[in-house]
């Protein structure tokens, strides 16, 4: 049977793996940014910081491209209905982060607390958040590895009594210890490493996917806003969020939060760029807020929905103007767009009549976005149908995702800050020079009448 090239990719002589996706998971406090900074052998994450999504880093370890994905933890002894919607979400979307999916999971338990049977139900609830499937691919990693002294981690794990045992049972009594104060002991990333490699020979699938069919919906949603001026996405930010939160003719982002059909909503509305207008001839201002609306919702959005309004003529024109003000946030952003066409109620074809009548160039478009698109018709339902059927056709797109959000380009978001910042130090300086000449002009000015 021939082997598939991804997975040839991914494996070295006798099973090793070149590229390796870790997700770090567990409570609060338990030691996941230092073991984070132990594996990739320097400090990418900040002990002590605690995040409210998901973090990640990347780097050469022991000749492997590793991928670490930081968690947002849970309260220690907490269940998992007590824990807030964002973090149960960010767990869920944690195996996103790692391209295919990440190989490994780590409950990180501290080895200097006790374990409890609180404990344990909590880690059991939330580690279950990625499925049952998800223990096969998980090993309990023992931070604070130096509390131990000559009590092995065996002797510890005894000593503890069920509700740990029941922990590393469920992992496949896989774990491992780690010395987060000694960074220098290479023996202890290359033992890890090697149980690692261990527990994905013995997996039928080697990398861990999502099983999305199981889950109804995500506990919060991130959604921006893109489209030609006047053609409703501050209307549909009202719609999505049902009451009036966003007002018309802009120059900047504008964030808005609420709870729609019991979910957490982020809404970023874009200032829009003029219809006839290309890309390099749009002011720099607005180019700017497209590129920088992605990081308004961090980590990223799930969705970007392109607005259209149905009752213009859409042509190939229109089609370069939507694809390079869009692709200012680079060409991985089509597979996280559906387009949205408003005004609906005043045609009396059905959407696909339109889209087939228009011709080429938004038939491109909407292949752009595979074939993802909704239609806001107020005429024929109500705001709450129309919401909960764009809601429920993002999570549908999020999951043909694999749960994974649009993450912009770190070297575009530097660049528009640096232009930024270079053009606030240029008005900055006009309006110090402008408020001197204007001091001077009072001086002289009051001399004259004073004479």
């Amino acid at each position: 049977m021939q082997e598939h090239p991804r997975e040839a990719e991914s494996l070295r002589s006798k099973d090793k793996l070149v590229r390796l996706g870790i997700v770090l998971l567990g409570c609060k406090g338990a030691g996941k940014s230092s073991s984070g900074n132990t594996i990739l052998g320097r400090e990418e994450f900040q002990p002590g910081q605690r995040s409210a999504v998901c973090l990640k880093r990347q780097g050469e370890v022991a000749g492997r491209q590793v991928t670490v994905v930081e968690a947002p933890g849970w309260w220690n002894y907490y269940r998992v209905m007590s824990s807030s919607e964002m973090t149960r979400n960010e767990i869920v979307l944690s195996q996103g982060l790692c391209g295919e999916g990440p190989h490994c999971f780590f409950v990180v338990l501290r080895a200097d607390a006790s374990f409890s049977e609180a404990h344990r139900v909590s880690a059991q609830e939330h580690v279950s958040l990625l499925s049952e499937r998800v223990w096969s691919h998980t090993i309990v990693l023992f931070t604070y590895g130096d509390w131990l002294g000559d009590t092995t981690i065996e002797q510890h794990i005894e000593s503890e009594g069920e509700s740990l045992r029941w922990i590393i049972g469920k992992c496949g009594n896989r774990y491992h210890v780690l010395n987060n104060h000694n960074k220098d002991d290479k023996d202890q990333i290359k033992d890890l490493l090697e149980k690692i490699d261990e527990m994905v020979a013995g997996n039928t699938s080697r990398q861990f996917r999502m099983d999305w069919e199981g889950i109804k919906q995500l506990p919060s949603l991130r959604i921006v806003l893109l489209g030609t001026k006047y053609h409703g996405k501050t209307s549909v930010g009202n719609t999505i969020l049902g009451r009036h939160e966003f007002e018309l003719r802009r120059t900047q982002c504008v964030k808005r939060q609420g709870e729609v059909a019991g979910r957490q909503v982020t809404v970023v509305d874009v200032p829009g760029w003029w219809r006839s207008t290309f890309v390099k001839h749009s002011p720099e201002l607005i180019t700017q807020e497209i590129v920088l609306s992605a990081s308004l919702c961090p980590p990223g959005p799930h969705a970007v929905l392109l607005v259209i309004c149905v009752d213009i003529f859409f042509t190939e024109k229109d089609r370069t103007i939507v694809q390079e003000h869009l692709e200012l946030l680079g060409e991985r952003v089509w597979s996280h767009t559906m387009v949205l066409f408003t005004f609906g109620g005043f045609r009396e074809t059905t959407i696909e009549q339109y889209i087939e009548s228009e011709g080429e160039s938004l038939q491109w478009i909407i292949e752009k976005c595979g074939n993802r698109y909704h239609i806001f018709d107020n005429e024929k339902l109500d705001e709450s149908i129309m919401r909960t059927q764009l809601l429920e056709k993002i999570e549908e797109m999020v999951a043909g995702n694999g749960g994974r959000h649009f993450e912009v380009d770190k070297t575009l978001l530097q660049e528009v800050e640096e232009r930024r910042s270079r053009l606030d130090t240029r008005v900055e300086n006009r309006e110090t020079k402008a408020f001197k000449q204007n001091r001077t002009i009072d001086y002289v000015m009051g001399k004259v009448l004073h004479k």
